[in-house]
């Protein structure tokens, strides 16, 4: 799922500009297992 394509907007605080066409989830499995990931939209940078 894109953010464009999520049920409720998302606050500005929380995404980056222009993000729109970004992942905010995605699933995907290779045969027994399950992969998940994003793209990282937030204006914060990680703290580890």
């Amino acid at each position: 799922m894109r953010y464009v394509g999520g049920p409720e907007p998302q606050p500005p605080s929380m995404v980056a500009p222009a993000s729109d066409n970004k992942v905010m989830q995605l699933s995907l499995q290779i045969g027994d297992a399950t992969l998940t990931g994003a793209d990282n939209c937030t204006c914060v940078k990680p703290s580890f």
